[in-house]
């Protein structure tokens, strides 16, 4: 069991850096269109 575990821990290093991967790039997008939607919310209020 344990032997197996061992065994396998490369790809649970590989699950791990890809899903901080996809968490990563989900943040930058999310920082971005929350950005972007506080500028034209910006914009609509100086009108």
């Amino acid at each position: 069991m344990v032997g197996e575990t061992i065994a396998n821990f490369e790809s649970y290093v590989a699950v791990a850096i890809g899903l901080f991967a996809v968490a990563l790039f989900a943040v930058m997008v999310h920082e971005k269109l929350d950005s972007s939607q506080q500028q034209q919310h910006r914009a609509a209020n100086r009108q």
